[in-house]
């Protein structure tokens, strides 16, 4: 499988799993079917939309790519059916819901982080890590940040657990395994496994960045 085929496996993958989260999200915030979807697909493709942006694509990707932006709709608007349907065990399983979403958003975290530093490589910039690197967290945090916005919350990377580092250690790890050669599936498999994996211990464990309460005593 070639190069662009794999990142548009991931792209594929990534949007799933970040239009279900946005989805579950937006129920949760009483919107209805059209803010659901909206929500939706603003998740899986806000940070994708910043990243072509940066890499001087007009218009960015998801205006043209047509499977992306149905698979983003079709997520949401299944979670809404399914939500609407049976509403009643939807409210009554809630915690276990915020887990399902928790673990999809972690994957399209890891999936997205990998995609962006994959675009910046296969564009030629594999000589500047930096810009490679920032690619892959502002596709993997971007959708988060709008959502949250559009949801009326502070954004989760600034609030809560350690989200926007599992992001920095993947694509980390991905750039300079794949500028070292390691390997395309190699180098893909640890970077999204690091990234999930420090995602998950974060929220068991509640691992959070330091932050300052003015008002305690």
């Amino acid at each position: 499988m070639e190069f662009k085929q794999i990142l548009f496996v991931i792209e594929i993958l990534g949007g799933f799993a970040f239009s279900l989260s946005g989805a579950i999200t937006a129920i949760q915030r009483r919107l209805d079917v059209f803010g659901v979807v909206a929500i939706g697909i603003t998740t899986a493709s806000a940070g994708g939309i910043i990243r072509d942006v940066l890499l001087g694509h007009f218009p960015p990707r998801i205006f043209y790519s047509y499977e992306y932006l149905i698979i983003c709709v079709l997520t949401s608007l299944a979670v809404f059916i399914i939500a609407y349907i049976a509403k009643g065990k939807f409210s009554i399983n809630l915690n276990l819901i915020n887990h399902i979403d928790n673990i999809f958003d972690a994957i399209g975290l890891g999936l997205f982080s990998v995609l962006g530093v994959g675009f910046g490589l296969d564009e030629g910039y594999a000589g500047n890590a930096l810009f490679c690197i920032f690619l892959g967290i502002i596709t993997g945090v971007g959708g988060g940040i709008f959502r949250d916005i559009m949801s009326l919350s502070v954004p989760l990377i600034f609030k809560k657990h350690i989200y926007a580092t599992a992001s920095v250690l993947g694509s980390v790890t991905y750039y300079y395994m794949m500028v070292n050669g390691m390997g395309e599936v190699w180098s893909i498999t640890v970077a999204m496994l690091l990234t999930f994996i420090l995602r998950m211990l974060a929220t068991i464990f509640k691992w959070s960045m330091p932050s300052i309460n003015l008002y305690e005593e």
